[in-house]
């Protein structure tokens, strides 16, 4: 679109909230295009076009950067400027907002996507890296009063659920997606593997939480460089993952970039980390000091996931994690982002190479296919011995062979659903050994988004 068209939808407030092109740029862009008038803006991307001449033959990460560092450069000039710089990036990348997806059907938007693409260089790299690592989104529809969420938490099957309320559009945040990209792209092969006792696996799962956390308060100080009264920074201490709230946000908010901020952020770590160890450890937390930082409840929630999560581990074959192990369904082509640490900011990192490779993704969403049919059928082993009561050499020969042959011949899955896969085992598997599931039980397995236990079996 123009800039004039998107001038014309900032002036009906219910129109831009409501309407699939400038849902993307949420309340900040709203702010821009409505304050920002056209001949401002031209005089604006004329600059820019002198700064960057060479602008569309860049590939789409320097383009970002590009516009980031124009951004940057008015962060000392006054307010209304950075505005005009900020509308100049939103029109410079809009051709490109139809890449940044990875719903299974275009079902909702990720609002304020494009700023953090723009601002956050952390961000941008765990997208691009995620987009081609295949990880997908699976959306539901809450009740309204939370409740909906039939998809647990499973970083290892590469895709997570969103919930909704029943509301159009469907709408969530970058800072949510972002997180759980994480999750999956850094450490999938952790989850399904419990290491030592419960106590110890527990301990893993909350430093990685920790240190995702901790990422996310670069995240914030990124946004805050191009100081600018961003509306998305104002709620992103409210709702960041595993609610860490700011005391000291308002001091370090505008103009503060990572160096500037190390203090808070070692601070940020250390109150997670004691924090969480005094909750294991039926301690006493330090409340003057947690006060405003994270919220206790949500850490014992995720202290009941990975319970729950080395509980289900157990009772999973090993012929199932070697399937997830196999180094030939190794989906990622990179090493790990460089073998960075998670401690270690992204934006250390070397970028240069960042591309959306849609090849790449494909193949590795087939992958993560194989990986979600062969956990259907385990959890279907599960389910069949625990509540129909199906134990015996050859029922457990049968499964095995399932899982070797799912990987052995891709071509079984390549081109079907996997509702249609799901039906064609159960029907063989019934005829051999008189599963009789109830209509309820079939209904849940030919779900590929529903798993034996239901929403409580791993939940996070």
């Amino acid at each position: 679109m123009k800039f004039s068209q998107f001038k014309k939808y900032a002036e009906d407030q219910e129109l831009w909230f409501s309407n699939k092109k400038t849902i993307p740029y949420w309340v900040d862009g709203y702010n821009t295009f409505n304050n920002v008038e056209e001949e401002d803006y031209e005089q604006f991307l004329s600059l820019f076009n002198e700064t960057y001449p060479s602008f569309n033959s860049f590939d789409l990460n320097h383009k970002l950067e590009s516009l980031r560092e124009f951004i940057l450069a008015q962060s000392k000039e006054d307010i209304y400027f950075r505005y005009c710089a900020l509308a100049v990036a939103f029109m410079m990348i809009d051709p490109f907002i139809s890449e940044f997806d990875f719903s299974e059907n275009h079902s909702f938007a990720v609002v304020d996507n494009p700023l953090f693409l723009i601002l956050s260089p952390t961000y941008r790299t765990a997208f691009f890296h995620s987009w081609n690592s295949g990880v997908y989104h699976h959306f539901d529809i809450s009740d309204g009063e939370g409740r909906g969420r039939n998809y647990p938490f499973r970083p290892e099957l590469g895709c997570f659920q969103i919930t909704f309320f029943k509301i159009e559009p469907n709408l969530t945040y970058p800072h949510i997606t972002y997180h759980d990209h994480l999750h999956i792209l850094l450490f999938d092969d952790i989850y399904l593997h419990n290491s030592g006792t419960k106590r110890e696996y527990t301990k893993k799962l909350l430093d990685i939480e920790a240190s995702l956390v901790h990422i996310d308060t670069i995240v914030l100080n990124e946004l805050g460089a191009a100081n600018i009264e961003l509306y998305c920074m104002d709620v992103l201490p409210q709702i960041m993952e595993a609610g860490v709230l700011f005391n000291k946000y308002e001091e370090s908010r505008f103009l503060k970039p990572l160096s500037q901020s190390v203090d808070t952020i070692k601070k940020a770590k250390k109150i997670i980390f004691d924090l969480t160890k005094n909750i294991f450890e039926g301690a006493q937390a330090n409340e003057q000091d947690a006060e405003n930082w994270i919220d206790h409840n949500t850490i014992r929630s995720y202290i009941g996931w990975s319970g729950a999560a080395y509980d289900r581990n157990n009772k999973y074959s090993d012929e199932l994690k070697q399937f997830f192990d196999r180094k030939e369904i190794v989906y990622t082509n990179y090493d790990r982002l460089g073998q960075v640490s998670c401690i270690v900011p992204f934006s250390d990192v070397n970028t240069e190479n960042l591309v959306l490779d849609k090849d790449m993704r494909a193949k590795n969403m087939l992958v993560y296919k194989y990986k979600l049919l062969a956990m259907k059928v385990e959890e279907f082993r599960i389910e069949s011995e625990e509540v129909n009561g199906i134990q015996s050499e050859e029922f457990s020969g049968f499964i095995k062979n399932c899982l070797n042959n799912l990987f052995e011949d891709k071509k079984l899955v390549k081109d079907i659903s996997i509702s249609s896969y799901l039906q064609t085992f159960y029907q063989e598997a019934d005829t051999q050994f008189k599963i009789n599931f109830s209509e309820s039980q079939k209904s849940n397995f030919y779900n590929p988004y529903k798993f034996y236990g239901g929403p409580n079996f791993g939940e996070y």
